[in-house]
């Protein structure tokens, strides 16, 4: 909902302005026309203002070339308004674009979190689990597990008269490797 506010509050803007510049041009349209046709003698009144007392006096030609020049100067200014607008919406596009990107970390990391918890929720029932086991019949199994990283976890992951009596029960070389590996 809150996107097709913002792109109808765009439309609105890029509207505003092309209204401005058709009103401009309908104004300069105007003011030529004025002059071509003395319209209640504005033609006299501006042509004063511009170049003289008196309307004879005026260089046709050169006020010709000024509005020729103003024109040119509206134009050039019109296209540089259209070059900011192009670079305005390719960094909307960018934005946007990015915004889409952050959306998907977003939903990948709570994903990955969830994942975690429910690892994390796995492993604390497997340490209860081995926390009341039988110490002897825990150090078999730990003994004889491959995944070394995993009975060290576990290890420290009970309480610590538990795991001391859990190692008391394994083979020595092996209690020992996994007391070292446990050391900070």
């Amino acid at each position: 909902m809150k996107g097709v506010q913002k792109r109808m509050a765009e439309r609105e803007k890029k509207a505003s302005k092309s209204g401005r510049i058709i009103i401009l041009a309908i104004i300069l349209a105007v003011v030529f026309a004025v002059f071509l046709t003395d319209l209640g003698g504005i033609k006299t009144q501006l042509l004063s203002f511009f170049g003289g007392e008196d309307a004879e006096e005026v260089d046709y030609e050169a006020m010709e070339q000024a509005l020729l020049e103003k024109e040119s100067e509206l134009e050039s200014k019109l296209e540089e308004i259209k070059q900011y607008e192009n670079r305005l919406n390719n960094k909307e596009r960018e934005l946007r674009e990015m915004e889409s990107q952050l959306e998907l970390f977003e939903m990948e990391l709570e994903q990955q979190k969830l994942e975690f918890e429910g690892l994390q929720t796995e492993f604390e029932q497997l340490t209860k689990m081995y926390s009341k086991m039988e110490p002897d019949k825990a150090a078999e199994i730990l003994e004889n597990m491959e995944d070394q990283q995993l009975v060290i976890r576990i290890l420290t992951g009970i309480k610590e008269a538990v795991a001391a009596e859990i190692l008391s029960y394994m083979d020595s070389e092996t209690a020992a490797r996994l007391t070292m590996e446990m050391a900070p």
